[in-house]
């Protein structure tokens, strides 16, 4: 399997990509399922402690599957996590703490003080392993493993390296169409492919700078948080008065602002594309 897999990424790159992107975003999405089963009727009551918790375990499952696959592509576990320069790597993805702190602020301000409540420990612990173990889960996936896949055929060259990172920004940006098997709307899914997309290109140039994916992991974790955290700190009562207010929202203007937020990404993503030098390639495991 791992000859077999290893040939494959590297002559195919592309569709092994795709391939392992589908499969895994799909894997995960079953895990939704028992956990809609057991925990959708607590969702109504706005507690998400059990769902979360079903999601932790498949991600945790998930992750560790997925470090096999590295392994059997050829690409070597050590160099893509990196054990350096998280500082530094911090420094370079300065936008993504301040675009998780500006996320959590704006929405905190304006909340009334009796929406909010003090977390209680089981609901706060669940919801911050969630938060790590989505950044985990897709950074290892999209940037770690399909970008490392893409990085390794056509690193050697400004060109290849662009490429790498857009076509593997665009999977992780089309791997959330698979929200409308959920009942998502579709306007609101392709806004949401589009601004996975442009964080994604960030993403994509911020690993290639750093060679080093736990500050991927971290930053994304930490995004996830500013918003998942208002799961626990705000009180049901509370979340049935924001979802109220957000039904009344213009869908068209909350789109808007979505992709306007996202586009600075966008940007720093492609300046720091610039950046990158040939031959990033990662290397694969002796």
């Amino acid at each position: 399997m791992k000859r077999l897999l290893t040939s494959f990424s590297s002559n195919h790159p592309l569709i092994c990509s795709f391939i392992l992107c589908l499969l895994f975003f799909i894997l995960l999405g079953i895990f939704f399922i028992p956990a809609e089963m057991l925990f959708g009727k607590n969702l109504e009551n706005y507690d998400y402690t059990g769902y979360l918790a079903v999601s932790v375990a498949g991600q945790l499952l998930l992750s560790i599957l997925l470090i096999i696959v590295i392994r059997w592509t050829g690409l070597s576990k050590s160099e893509i996590y990196g054990r350096q320069g998280f500082a530094r790597g911090l420094l370079i993805g300065w936008y993504g703490l301040l675009f998780a702190m500006l996320s959590f602020g704006s929405n905190l301000i304006g909340l009334p003080a009796e929406y909010l409540t003090w977390p209680q420990m089981l609901p706060l612990s669940v919801v911050i392993l969630s938060a790590f173990f989505t950044g985990f889960f897709e950074e290892t996936l999209v940037r770690g493993l399909v970008l490392g896949i893409l990085n390794r055929r056509f690193g050697d060259n400004k060109g290849g390296i662009v490429i790498s990172a857009i076509v593997s920004s665009l999977l992780f940006g089309a791997a959330h169409l698979l929200n409308i098997l959920t009942g998502s709307a579709v306007i609101e899914t392709l806004v949401q492919v589009v601004y996975a997309t442009m964080i994604g290109v960030f993403f994509a140039a911020l690993y290639l700078r750093t060679n080093n994916l736990w500050v991927l992991i971290f930053l994304h974790a930490l995004i996830d948080l500013a918003s998942f955290l208002f799961l626990v700190i705000v009180t049901p009562e509370g979340m049935k008065a924001i979802s109220e207010q957000a039904i009344g929202f213009d869908a068209g203007l909350s789109s808007l602002v979505t992709l306007l937020v996202a586009l600075p990404f966008l940007l720093i993503g492609l300046v720091l594309l610039r950046k990158v030098q040939p031959r990033a390639a990662l290397p694969q495991e002796t």
